[in-house]
């Protein structure tokens, strides 16, 4: 399973923590998930589609990385200073 990371930056009075949250997807995606993905990137859903049957590529790379971002669970949060 493939896991993103997305990085959130809190700013504190004289301090700046960072939160790192690894999001992960979840089983079974919502009904109309590809064309979700593929209006944010502004590409064809069946280019999502080929992509995914593909399994490799960077269109493959951007698709799961936007999906994660749009449905994707956080897993574990760390949280640095």
């Amino acid at each position: 399973m493939h896991t993103v990371t997305k990085v959130v930056i809190f700013f504190k009075t004289n301090t700046m923590a960072t939160e790192i949250i690894k999001l992960e997807l979840p089983p079974t995606l919502p009904h109309g998930w590809i064309k979700e993905v593929a209006k944010t990137l502004k590409i064809h859903r069946n280019t999502v589609t080929n992509a995914l049957s593909a399994g490799k590529g960077d269109n493959y790379e951007r698709i799961m990385k936007c999906a994660k971002e749009k449905y994707g669970k956080p897993i574990n949060t760390t949280q640095t200073t």
